[in-house]
Formats: C-alpha cells, structure tokens, sequence
C-alpha cells in the first residue's frame, strides 16, 4: 500500500527539499483512513493517529524506534511524550481545537528540526484526515474526553527530527507549544468574525403586533 501510494505521488509532483512526495503521500493516507473509520469520532481519532505513526516508522526506516534509542536526553524524550500522551487522554477540547492545535504544533516542530519528515508525514495525514471529518453533517464538533490523543504526534515528531541533534528536541517542543498557541488563536478569530458576519447577513423577523377586532375604517355612504 505505502510503495503504491508513493509510486503515485512521485508522479504527481517531483521531489524536492520539502519532501512533496510524503507530503500527498500522507494527505492520501489521512483522507483515506478518516474515509474508512466513517461517522465514529473514536474510530477517526485511532485511525488517523496509528495511520500517521505507521507511515512514519515503516516508510522512515524504522525512524521512531531510532528516536528513543541510544540518545543522550533518552529520558527527557520518553517523559516529554508520555506526558504529552497522558494530557491528551485526560484533556476534554472540542475535536477542531485539538486538530488546529495538533497541526500548528507539528508545523512549529517541523520549523526547528533537522529532519523534516515525520513531521512532514504527521501534518499532512492529519491535514488529509480533517478534510473528511469536516465535510457537512459528517461528525460534530463535540467536547470529548480523548480528543487531545492528536498532541502525541508532535511530540512523536520531535523526538524522530533530533535524533542526530539531540539539543534541538526542547527547542521543537517549544516551538511546537507556541505554533499550538497561534494556530488555535487564529482558528478562534476566523470563527468569530465568520460566525459575526453570519449573524449581520440574517434578517430579523418582527413578531406581529396584536390586532383590533374593530374597524376604524369610515362607514360607506349610502346614496339618496
């Protein structure tokens, strides 16, 4: 499935320093796993995370194993994560502020790191998988413990964009938290105003008064 699906994208569009190749890869592997896990938000949830994890250590040469291997902040990486993975499971944000954080995190992870691929793949299956869930009346927007389990690919990408410069993994996770922090205020902004505009462009009905039984019309004239 992954040599099919690369085999397509290198086709689409040459590769190149941003990795064009597991960018679509990862977009298709994200609409079509959200695709398969239907109108079930806990199915979209498992799908999408395992999706991107599985991608990310089979089409990266074993890279996640390789970002908690023998490394020097070894147990700064597995703390970080496992925190990560326990907030995300106890957190109750509504499904669009756990995606919107998820991809800005990821994006600031993917500025900082020196190895921009799983990265790369978490954003973009992530990215794909939304397009789905977003469409009309597919899944509702509902706060829900479990939501926040998306966090873990950030720091999942973190962790496998330092293995060969260990002091930029908190440097990643800082910047992660603060493109979290920017992507969620820009998500809360263009809602506003979208929902504001909305609300300006509804016509307001006027509830009819109460009418008289009697007439104040003139009586008609007779003709003598």
């Amino acid at each position: 499935m992954h040599g099919a699906l690369t085999t397509l994208a290198a086709g689409l569009v040459p590769e190149g320093p941003l990795h064009p190749t597991l960018l679509v890869t990862g977009l298709v592997a994200g609409l079509a796993g959200s695709a398969v896990a239907g109108r079930d938000g806990t199915r979209w949830l498992l799908i999408t995370v395992a999706g991107a994890v599985l991608l990310a250590q089979f089409g990266q040469d074993d890279v996640l194993r390789a970002a908690f291997g023998a490394r020097d902040d070894r147990a700064v990486v597995v703390a970080t994560t496992i925190a990560v993975a326990v907030a995300g499971l106890v957190l109750r944000p509504r499904w669009s502020t756990a995606v919107v954080a998820a991809i800005g995190a990821t994006a600031g992870v993917w500025a900082v790191v020196p190895d921009t691929e799983v990265p790369l793949i978490c954003g973009a299956v992530l990215a794909g998988a939304s397009l789905v869930r977003c469409l009309p009346g597919w899944l509702p927007d509902e706060r829900r413990r479990g939501n926040g389990v998306v966090f873990v690919l950030p720091a999942l990408s973190a962790a496998a964009g330092t293995i060969g410069r260990t002091g930029r993994h908190v440097p990643a996770l800082a910047l992660g938290v603060l493109g979290a922090v920017l992507a969620v205020s820009s998500f809360r902004l263009v809602r506003a105003v979208w929902r504001s505009r909305q609300r300006a462009g509804t016509p307001t009905t006027v509830a009819p008064g109460a009418t008289s039984s009697i007439t104040t019309a003139p009586a008609p004239t007779t003709a003598s």
